[in-house]
């Protein structure tokens, strides 16, 4: 998951768009990745759940243990803080990933906010 969130934030640094880089399918399922192409909206980022913020920005990320389910199926909870004493709302996920061919590929990433 370090891996993964470590290149993802290098890409979007460098003003990539990480979904049209094929190096994003060495960690995430093409089922994922065509989801979010064709129906997920620039508003907030799908693998991040953030809204506006600075490409490149240092975001701490907390991984939580690796929790198995059935057939080869994890979550793994992420927590990203917040580098400005400003803001005070982290960001917390959850990551569905499962194992393929020896690799962990993310099938999909939920954050974990009440509905108001």
């Amino acid at each position: 998951m370090r891996d993964f969130y470590a290149w993802y934030f290098k890409a979007e640094a460098q003003r990539e768009v990480p979904t049209e880089n094929d190096a994003i399918y060495k960690y995430v399922a093409k089922e994922t990745i065509d989801y979010v192409k064709n129906t997920f909206f620039d508003v907030v980022d799908y693998f991040t759940k953030f809204g506006i913020y600075t490409p490149g920005e240092k975001m701490p990320m907390i991984l939580g243990p690796k929790i198995a389910m059935a057939d080869d199926r994890y979550v793994i909870p992420v927590t990203f803080k917040w580098p400005s004493k400003d803001r005070e709302d982290d960001i917390h996920l959850v990551v569905y990933v499962k194992k393929e061919n020896g690799a962990f590929l993310i099938y999909k990433v939920s954050d974990i906010y009440p509905y108001s």
